[in-house]
């Protein structure tokens, strides 16, 4: 991990000078002698790092691999910041901004969240004004800013239930499934290009098609994963098979393929993008500093996982109907892959 970065000399020196009294020479002397000494720190924190696992050459980047003093420091600033922002100062010079008032729990997770809050005695942020409300869940569910028509009518709607009525129009609308059919695109890499693991536009047309059908028909996520990991079929008709026909590695062993599928489930499903680390070596010792369930992860957890994946055959065979090649895909048999160590999330 690299050093923090620095504010630039000059930005620093800057801003000295513009203090009373001070003279821009003499500021940007004392802040490059500042810089300087707050690198020399920065060196010494590399340099003592922890010792190694004696199977590779990784150096952790500072002596806190777990964090625990970076999050003590940053919780004593927020403390700090809050107590020094108490409730009920206003903000007269933002349109639509209100003072401190204690939020309306309307479900679980606005209990979780501004309980966490009270526990901690931070006060929240005031409430939106409705033209903020209505760009920030348009942006969020749609991808877009909304157009002025829907921004002077729902302004001008005096009703106390507009904004939930609102975040409604959009969940229901075609903007919000072609935003998240998208997404999925981009998650599991429905247009990207490579010679290993191609599915070809037909198989990208069909995937993207599931995808759109998950979204418009609320499919829970879970289901969604099960028929990805268990499909089965000619990936030019069935959208879920080309996941396994992405992990396909043609350039190395069958092996390679497996471990392609078994990164991708911790990836996509997990969102553990360090687990393909654990494909070579062991997570301890090597992920310490950046992942904290990843460095708990055996090369053999990996393999477990990835031998859930031989079970899976893949042939590629050419389609002279569409004139491309298609990838059969078939599980020899139903089996439960071996489990990682339980981490944050689970299918």
């Amino acid at each position: 991990m690299r050093p923090p970065a620095l504010p630039s000399v000059a930005a620093l020196a800057l801003l000295a000078a513009l203090q009373p009294g001070s003279s821009f020479a003499s500021s940007v002397e004392e802040v490059s002698r500042a810089v300087n000494i707050q690198q020399g720190n920065d060196l010494a924190n590399v340099t003592a790092a922890l010792v190694p696992a004696s199977d590779c050459a990784f150096v952790a980047s500072h002596a806190d691999p777990d964090g625990r003093e970076r999050r003590a420091s940053v919780s004593r600033v927020t403390r700090a910041f809050a107590v020094s922002h108490p409730a009920g100062v206003s903000s007269p010079g933002l349109t639509g901004v209100v003072s401190h008032v204690r939020p309306v729990l309307l479900n679980y997770i606005d209990e979780e969240i501004f309980g966490a809050m009270s526990a901690a005695k931070v006060t929240p942020a005031p409430p939106s004004s409705d033209a903020e409300f209505l760009r920030r869940a348009t942006l969020d569910l749609t991808g877009r800013i909304p157009d002025p028509g829907a921004v002077t009518a729902f302004l001008a709607d005096p009703a106390p239930d507009k904004r939930s009525r609102m975040v409604d129009t959009l969940l229901a609308s075609d903007a919000f499934v072609d935003r998240w059919t998208f997404y999925y695109d981009e998650l599991f890499q429905n247009t990207a290009f490579a010679s290993s693991g191609r599915i070809f536009p037909a198989g990208r047309n069909v995937w993207h098609a599931y995808f759109q059908d998950a979204v418009r028909s609320r499919k829970p996520w879970d289901t969604m994963a099960r028929e990805l990991i268990g499909a089965v079929g000619d990936t030019m008709v069935v959208g879920p098979a080309d996941f396994l026909a992405r992990g396909i590695q043609t350039n190395g062993p069958g092996q390679d393929t497996l471990d392609n599928l078994a990164a991708s489930t911790g990836t996509i499903f997990l969102g553990e993008g360090a687990v393909f680390c654990t494909s070579c070596h062991n997570g301890a010792g090597h992920l310490d500093s950046i992942n904290l369930w990843g460095s708990t992860v055996k090369r053999q957890d990996f393999w477990g996982v990835s031998a859930f994946y031989s079970r899976v055959a893949l042939a590629r065979t050419v389609n002279c109907v569409l004139g491309s090649v298609m990838t059969q895909c078939n599980h020899s048999r139903p089996t439960r892959p071996r489990r990682w160590p339980r981490g944050p999330s689970s299918l």
